[in-house]
């Protein structure tokens, strides 16, 4: 019986080396990995947005019943994505990139259209101001 299982001991190891992976397979396994590295990287993406799409309908909600002033007309959360240096045009290089990305989030005041418009009209009279005294 003993003898039996010393048949097997080393099995997995000697089954490891009889294995030779050809350049070709190797290549075409790293491209599908790469693949599968960019759809997911682009579905987590798309699901981030989902979520963000959701807290921002669920805060709006909450505003418009709590907030009882005429200026602003919600609030939301804005996110964005800073550019990773380097980011080629391979998918493997999108998913780097994706997978480097990192997040800024702030809150932004949504106005109504006449107080978006004051605040346009003033920006821009400073800026001429600016010019102007220079």
């Amino acid at each position: 019986m003993a003898h039996d299982l010393d048949k097997y001991h080393n099995a997995l190891e000697k089954y490891a080396r009889g294995i030779s992976l050809s350049p070709l397979l190797l290549q075409t396994l790293a491209r599908k990995l790469e693949l599968t590295l960019y759809f997911v990287s682009r579905a987590l993406m798309r699901y981030h947005a989902m979520k963000m799409e959701e807290i921002n309908k669920i805060i709006r909600e909450l505003w418009q019943a709590t907030y009882k002033g005429q200026d602003i007309d919600t609030i939301k959360i804005r996110s964005d994505t800073e550019p990773v240096a380097g980011a080629g045009t391979t998918a493997a290089a999108a998913a780097a990139a994706a997978a480097k990305s990192t997040f800024n989030y702030r809150v932004r005041l949504q106005l109504e259209v006449e107080e978006r418009m004051h605040l346009e009209l003033m920006m821009m009279m400073m800026m001429l101001m600016g010019r102007w005294c220079s």
